[in-house]
């Protein structure tokens, strides 16, 4: 009897404690997604800040993971110590690597207008001192190993980017173009979640064994049927919406329902490599900010493919971007005579 009543009770207290996670993952997930609306309606210039920033987040949590790095104070260390742990690469290092790639990159498509000569003048530099910093850091054996340090965090870092990139693509086509795709992975991972937690019986993958085929399935239908709902909501909410066909938004549906849940299976890979649960706890419920959007950094990249191939990113003021960018003073001069000249005759 009293073992039934432990068995009982335990599975009460079971209850108790996922019905409270639900409630907070409820409570934090309207705050979010009211905190998410409130960027989209600022407009441009706060949504790329928004995504520079929890690329820098996502950054950290993964050096977070990767180096057993706990105490904050010691994420931005530049030197080693006398641990043998800690000698072998100190987290600055990565860090300023990460900066740098990340001044390069953004100055070709959204910063410094004008004046990517003077940014590539700085960078170079840069580079070299970089680069004899890391000969200096191969100082004291474990050279295996500080190799694969550095090779996994320039993976990481590249990969990053290159997603961050196809976001502020999204952005620069129209906010549709990035607010969609986010859209149709929140409606997935959403009924993904209750009809696995209802139906779910097949693991999807070990990596990650709360992924069910049935959830997989059933959240992969409903953002197929909401697909079309959603984008005319959008539409009324949003301007400059670009024109895509009914075939176009399937595509996308079913591109969030194929692709996006890869993304949390290669974090869980992530996770599990390194014998992690969580990239961090920086949300209560949801675990860090990259187990909340690494669906959505990989459906960034892949829609900016399949959009940059239907969507014709050169808007007036992107063109108006790209002129300034790349043309000198001068040349921008003689360019603005050329085309009064042409509209003359």
């Amino acid at each position: 009897m009293q073992e039934e009543e432990r068995g009982k009770e335990k599975i009460q207290a079971e209850k108790e404690r996922t019905k409270r996670n639900f409630a907070i993952r409820l409570v934090l997930s309207i705050v979010m997604g009211s905190g998410f609306a409130c960027f989209i309606k600022m407009g441009r210039i706060y949504l790329i800040a928004l995504i520079i920033f929890l690329n820098c987040v996502v950054f950290y949590e993964v050096l977070k993971v990767f180096l057993r790095i706990y105490p904050i104070k010691n994420i931005l260390r530049f030197a080693a110590n006398s641990s043998r742990r800690d000698a072998l690469m100190p987290s600055g290092f990565f860090w300023c690597c990460f900066f740098m790639i990340s001044i390069s990159k953004y100055s070709r498509i959204m910063i410094f207008p004008g004046k990517l000569a003077m940014v590539h003048r700085i960078v170079v530099p840069l580079q070299f001192v970089w680069i004899g910093w890391f000969v200096l850091l191969l100082r004291g054996g474990a050279y295996r190993m500080k190799i694969f340090h550095l090779s996994m965090v320039l993976v990481a870092i590249i990969g990053l980017l290159e997603c961050t990139e196809a976001a502020i693509n999204n952005v620069d086509r129209s906010i549709y173009c990035f607010v969609y795709p986010c859209f149709l992975v929140a409606i997935n991972d959403t009924f993904a979640y209750l009809i696995g937690a209802r139906f779910g019986q097949t693991p999807l993958t070990l990596l990650s064994p709360k992924k069910t085929v049935e959830g997989f399935i059933g959240g992969g239908i409903s953002t197929v049927l909401l697909c079309v709902p959603v984008s005319y909501v959008l539409k009324m909410f949003l301007l400059h919406t670009p024109k895509l066909q009914y075939t176009d938004l399937l595509i996308l549906s079913i591109l969030a329902s194929v692709v996006a849940p890869i993304g949390g299976i290669l974090a869980s890979g992530y996770k599990r490599a390194f014998k992690a649960k969580h990239f961090s706890r920086i949300l209560p419920g949801h675990g860090g900010i990259s187990d909340r959007i690494d669906c959505q950094l990989i459906m960034q990249l892949v829609s900016n493919l399949y959009l940059s191939g239907i969507v014709r990113k050169q808007t007036v003021k992107g063109f108006l971007a790209e002129i300034k960018q790349h043309l000198t003073d001068k040349e921008q001069l003689d360019l603005a005579r050329m085309i009064v000249l042409a509209y003359k005759q």
